[in-house]
C-alpha cells in the first residue's frame, strides 16, 4: 500500500524564497555600503575645510576701507608703501594673503591692490565677503 501525503514541496517556492534572501542582503549591502561612503566623504571635507581655515587665517590679511585707507594686519599703511611691503612679504615666503574689503570700497580701488599685490609676488590672494574687526587703536 502506498501513501501520498497532501502537503508536497513546492520547488518553486524554495527558488523564490532564496532568491528574496539573496536580494534583501544585495539591498542591505549596498545601502551601508553608500553610508559608509558618504560618512567617509564628509569627515574629509571636515578636515579639509578646516585645514583650509587654519591656512587662511595663519595669512596676512589687507583690509580697504571705503574712505581709501588700507591696512595690512591692523597696520596702516599707504598706498606708494604698499608694494614695498608686499614685497617684503613675499620674500619671506608668505605668498598667500587675505583681502577683505568694505560694502561701499569702491571697485577700482580694490583691483589697483590686486594688481600691486600680484605685481609684488603675491600669487594667492583670498578675498573674503566678510568685514573683519581691526584692532588697531585711534
Amino acid at each position: 500500500m502506498k501513501f501520498e501525503t497532501i502537503h508536497k514541496p513546492i520547488k518553486l517556492f524554495n527558488l523564490v524564497s532564496l532568491l528574496n534572501i539573496i536580494l534583501l542582503f544585495f539591498s542591505v549591502l549596498m545601502l551601508t555600503s553608500y553610508t559608509l561612503k558618504s560618512n567617509n566623504n564628509s569627515i574629509i571635507q571636515n578636515k579639509s575645510a578646516a585645514k583650509t581655515k587654519q591656512t587662511v587665517s595663519n595669512n596676512s590679511t589687507i583690509t580697504l576701507t571705503e574712505h581709501g585707507l588700507i591696512f595690512i594686519d591692523s597696520e596702516e599703511i599707504s598706498l606708494p608703501d604698499l608694494s614695498e611691503k608686499l614685497k617684503m612679504e613675499s620674500k619671506k615666503h608668505n605668498t598667500s594673503m587675505n583681502l577683505v574689503a568694505e560694502k561701499a570700497t569702491r571697485v577700482d580701488f580694490i583691483q589697483e591692490i590686486i594688481d600691486i599685490a600680484k605685481s609684488s609676488g603675491i600669487e594667492n590672494l583670498a578675498i573674503h565677503t566678510e568685514m573683519v574687526k581691526l584692532n588697531a587703536a585711534k
